[in-house]
This record gives structure tokens, C-alpha cells and sequence, in this order.
């Protein structure tokens, strides 16, 4: 089976996405698939992979990820290859790489998959320009999505929670990101590269520092905090996403700046070292479509102290951690019950790895995508959109 993969962009500080399609490649390549990876890129930028040494071949569109000019190209490689392939796999909506890819495909006669990444939920469309993407929808995005041959879900919560009036949704699949985590970390190697962490215990955040993480909601948690656990850092990781001049103001302001570190991106072995060794990762974000950072975290074996707006309830469900309100006082609590128990937090990190190694191993993910492959192979090309399931009914209804 011959399989195209569509990304908008692969660069490292755009996050999980450009980290997990080339997993996602490698893991369906290992399956016998024929897979081609499509990707813009701007010549003096860093990318998340090597090219040359990934197992499928990677076609590299130059020009910038939202310019028309980028986007028209895109379309024209994917109508001119349209022979090639069996299947295009589209990762993103609300961009024009997106758009233009799934255009090719329709007037190719290709089906396709549409993995929109928590972006058709309400509650991440009002982080940004709503009224703009109304517009976009109505104007373009109508016949990227309805015209899918399926929807690639990352979670049941993202099934209910996928914005009504807009579309009529084509049928869906669930199937979360992986993860694979390196074979060789050590404990305390990353409190060895940052001495001034030694003897500290460290509340982590690790994701892009944007509006939608509710980063005031964790600056008012570590407050709580820091009176009964006067060696707490809360350490941020990540790049910066418009939030940290707003931030850092507000840091400044409580008298906690001694007591907060941001140490920007990190990547490779880097991520997972610093996972390791902190003693509870916290993410507190409006919405959150299975997070590469909480997978992370679980595969590791990091005790977890989460918002239900994060849309993870298995970290509470396997105990490896704690699902809370957006509150503060409940946040710290939970974070406080961790520091002060050890035993428990042990145990947390074995139940978090176990459920990765059951659920997030990368080979079971890329079966369940094949077999929906095969599915929309196996039947005739239909161009009208299916209704949303009842299943997506009574998930929004719960």
C-alpha cells in the first residue's frame, strides 16, 4: 500500500506534531507500507528529522508554511503524483498546506484521512480568530473536511468535543499518538547538566508557552505551594508561544522569580531526561487533544497532576496520577499529596509506564491506522459527506 503523509511543517519549535508524524511514518513503514512524508520547509531552518536517513522518503516543499505560493505547490505535487498513491494522510486543518492538500486529492480522486489535532473543537477555534475561521470554514475548510474519507481522532474526548453547525463529519477512527522513549536515560543526568536543580524538588510544565496552557492557573498553584515546600522550582520547558513577556511579569509581581526557571526548548534525549528526573509534571491547559508531553510523561513514569479540561482521564483511571478542576487550591493539593508521599509517587510512575507500554507503543497505533486504510480502500470513493455517528452524539451528551 502506497501512502502519502501531509505536514504543514516539520520545524522543531512548531511541537509534537513534527516530532510524532516522522514517528508515525517510521512505525507504518515497518509494516511494509509505502510511505511518503510531505512537508514545507524554509531552507535555513532546522527540522525535527534528517531526511536523508529516515526509512520512507520525505519530499520537502520550499517556501513558507502559510504562503499561497507554498500552498499552490503543495496542491500541484500531490495532483501531479496523484497516480502514486493508494491513500493521502492530511495531519492539520485551519492552514493552507491542509487545504490545498486535500483539493489535490479530491480533484486526484484520492481518498484521504483527516487528522485535525483537537483543532475542530469550539473551545480551541475561540483561542484564535473565531470569526476568521467561520469565514475560512465556510469558504474552504467545508469541503476539506466533509469530503474526508475519514476523520483521524486522537481520543474519545475529542469525538464529543468537535464543534457543531459547521461540517457534517465524515466517519471517524480513534487512534492516539505513540511514543518511543530512549533506551538509555539515566536518572539525574538532567539535574547533573543543571546543578542549580540538585537538591530541589521540581513542579515541571513542558509545552509551548501559549495563552491556551492556563500557565496563571500554575503560577497561582506554585504560590500556594511554595509556603510548605520552600525547595520547589516550577520549571518551564518549552518555546515561546507570546506568553512569557505577559508571564514573567506576573512572576515578578508574586516575588517568586528566584524560585522559577524557563529554559526554552528542549529536544531529543534532552525531553525525556528532564521528565525524569522532575517530581510532578502539571498541565493545566483550556483544551488539550492527547498531548504529546502527558504521553511522554507516562512512558517515563512521571506522576501527573491534570486539569479534566487536558481531556485525559486515563492518567486518574490507571493511577499515574491525578485529574483535577481547574482550581488552584485543588491543583496544589494534589501536588502536595504526591511530594509528600513517596511511596505513592513510585507507584504512579510504574502505573504510567505501564499503560504506555499497553496503549502508546507506536506499533500498536500504526495497525489501527492500516486497518482504516484498508477499510477505505475495500470501498467504492464516495464524495458525500456522512453525518456525524450517533456515537459522537451521545459522547457530546455525556
Amino acid at each position: 500500500m502506497r501512502v502519502l503523509q501531509v505536514i504543514p511543517t516539520l520545524l522543531p519549535e512548531t511541537g509534537g506534531p513534527a516530532r510524532t508524524i516522522p514517528e508515525f511514518c517510521r512505525s507504518l513503514t515497518a509494516l511494509g507500507l509505502d510511505v511518503t512524508l510531505l512537508a514545507t520547509h524554509e531552507p535555513d531552518k532546522a527540522l525535527t528529522i534528517d531526511p536523508e536517513s529516515e526509512p520512507y522518503r520525505v519530499h520537502l516543499s520550499h517556501g513558507a508554511e502559510q504562503s499561497w505560493r507554498c500552498a499552490r505547490n503543495v496542491n500541484r505535487t500531490i495532483r501531479d503524483w496523484a497516480g502514486e498513491f493508494d491513500v493521502i494522510h492530511i495531519h492539520s486543518v485551519w492552514n493552507l498546506i491542509a487545504t490545498a492538500a486535500a483539493a489535490a486529492a479530491r480533484r486526484a480522486r484520492v481518498p484521504y484521512v483527516l487528522a485535525p489535532m483537537g483543532m475542530l473543537s469550539e473551545t480551541c477555534l475561540r483561542q484564535s480568530n473565531f470569526a476568521a475561521k467561520r469565514a475560512y470554514a465556510i469558504v474552504r475548510e467545508r469541503r476539506t473536511v466533509e469530503h474526508a474519507a475519514r476523520l483521524h481522532l486522537g481520543s474519545e474526548p475529542e469525538l464529543a468535543t468537535l464543534i457543531e453547525g459547521w461540517f457534517r463529519y465524515p466517519r471517524h477512527f480513534i487512534a492516539r499518538n505513540g511514543v518511543n522513549v530512549p533506551a538509555n536515560l539515566r536518572p539525574g543526568s538532567f539535574r547533573k547538566r543543571f546543578p542549580k536543580f540538585h537538591d530541589r524538588k521540581i513542579m515541571l510544565f513542558f509545552g509551548r508557552l501559549h495563552a491556551i496552557k492556563g500557565l496563571d492557573l500554575q503560577l497561582q498553584t506554585f504560590a500556594l505551594l511554595k509556603a510548605k515546600h520552600p525547595d520547589l522550582v516550577w520549571l518551564l520547558v518549552g518555546p515561546d508561544g507570546g506568553e512569557w513577556s505577559r508571564l514573567s511579569k506576573s512572576i515578578e509581581a508574586s516575588g517568586l522569580s528566584d524560585d522559577v526557571c524557563w529554559l526554552g526548548a528542549l529536544n531529543g534525549e534532552e525531553r525525556f531526561e528532564a521528565l525524569l528526573d522532575c517530581d510532578v509534571l502539571v498541565h493545566t491547559s483550556h483544551y488539550e487533544n492527547q498531548t504529546m508531553t502527558i504521553n511522554e510523561a507516562l512512558a517515563v513514569g512521571v506522576p501527573l497532576v491534570i486539569t479534566e479540561s487536558v481531556n485525559y482521564p486515563e492518567v486518574e483511571k490507571f493511577g499515574a496520577g491525578y485529574v483535577v478542576r481547574r482550581d488552584p487550591t485543588e491543583v496544589a493539593a494534589k501536588i502536595d499529596a504526591i511530594l509528600e508521599n513517596p511511596q505513592a509517587s513510585a507507584k504512579m510512575r510504574e502505573a504510567g509506564r505501564a499503560f504506555a507500554a499497553a496503549e502508546l507503543a507506536w506499533s500498536g497505533v500504526a495497525m489501527i491506522v492500516l486497518q482504516a486504510y484498508q477499510e477505505i480502500l475495500a470501498e467504492s470513493h464516495n464524495d458525500v459527506a456522512i453525518p456525524v455517528s450517533q456515537t459522537a452524539r451521545a459522547a457530546r451528551a455525556q
